[in-house]
């Protein structure tokens, strides 16, 4: 069984040493790796307010579903959540973001 841990690494774990309620729940590898935060200056606002470089979001994609909400400095995502779709809209993940650095998956 393999597994990574939050730097990326590949860890190796035997079953018949280690059970499996041990071990940590991970998500795919690259997103993981993955520590650049988003930018906010491809998305839409609502209600014809302007995208405010540093300070509080929500923005949306071009079919108008939420992407990202939040705090942001320098136009990236600093403190706040990414909802990731796939090509048909479907929501696959969300994203938690804590000093514009991923932290966690939250819950669906």
């Amino acid at each position: 069984m393999y597994c990574w841990n939050e730097n990326g690494e590949s860890l190796e774990f035997k079953y018949k040493n280690k059970l499996l309620k041990d071990l940590k729940r991970t998500q795919s590898k690259e997103i993981e790796v993955n520590s650049i935060a988003p930018s906010g200056e491809t998305g839409v606002t609502k209600n014809g307010t302007n995208f405010n470089p540093n300070g509080y979001n929500k923005l949306y994609n071009k079919d108008d579903e939420l992407w990202l909400d939040g705090d942001f400095r320098d136009s990236k995502l600093y403190d706040g959540k990414a909802y990731i779709c796939d090509k048909d809209g479907i929501l696959l993940n969300i994203e938690i973001w804590r000093k514009g650095k991923f932290i966690e998956y939250g819950n669906l």
